[in-house]
């Protein structure tokens, strides 16, 4: 991990910056989630210059950062958040989906890991872990992770997929035909899955069956 910032000491606002504050922070929210990100940005960044130590307002503006490929920045304005809250299970996902959007797997896993020490359950970072398992060509590791969040998630379309995937990246076929079917019984619109199960059937020379799923 990078060494994080030197701590910005606590600033206890005063009324009209505390409603200043609260304002730029809903703003910036606001702006955030309607794609605005410029304008997103300057209200984090006003929250920041009223509050040095404000996890949403570095947190908030790591998103318009990384929404711009920025994503050094980005880090950065997470690790801020690191600092004061190391157990901050968004701001780790965020900082390692930024590390996978870098390709920087084993870091990123690295992050999702943190994540599942205390949030076992953490859907996201489970199944992100899984893929950056998968970019590394560690499959079993891969596959334990997709089976662990089906079982807690039975109908989880993305963890059945890729489990196939990483079945079939095992060339492990009848396997990745099993979990590409499950993947169909979630959801029979699934383009990709159709794709894969019949490229694995055209593999197998089940040739009428793949025929049948184009």
């Amino acid at each position: 991990e990078l060494e994080a910032p030197v701590p910005v000491p606590k600033v206890k606002l005063g009324k009209e910056q505390q409603i200043e504050y609260d304002t730029s922070l809903k703003n910036g929210q606001a702006n955030l989630q309607a794609g605005s990100f410029d304008l997103a940005k300057m209200c984090f960044q006003n929250c920041i210059r009223l509050d040095g130590n404000s996890n949403e307002g570095h947190l908030g503006l790591a998103r318009c950062l990384a929404q711009a490929g920025e994503i050094g920045p980005a880090e950065l304005e997470i690790f801020e958040v690191l600092r004061n809250l190391p157990q901050h299970a968004e701001a780790r996902i965020l900082l390692g989906n930024l590390m996978m959007a870098d390709q920087r797997w084993d870091e990123a896993g690295g992050q999702f890991l943190q994540v599942l020490k205390t949030q076992a359950n953490n859907q996201e970072a489970r199944g992100n872990l899984a893929l950056c398992f998968q970019q590394l060509g560690q499959f079993d590791a891969a596959i334990g992770q997709y089976k662990y969040i089906l079982e807690k998630h039975p109908k989880s379309r993305e963890a059945a997929f890729n489990l196939g995937a990483a079945y079939e990246s095992k060339k492990m076929l009848d396997e990745a035909i099993l979990y590409y079917k499950k993947t169909l019984e979630i959801d029979n619109t699934y383009y990709n899955a159709f794709c894969s199960l019949a490229k694995c059937l055209a593999i197998k020379k089940m040739y009428p069956d793949a025929i049948t799923l184009i």
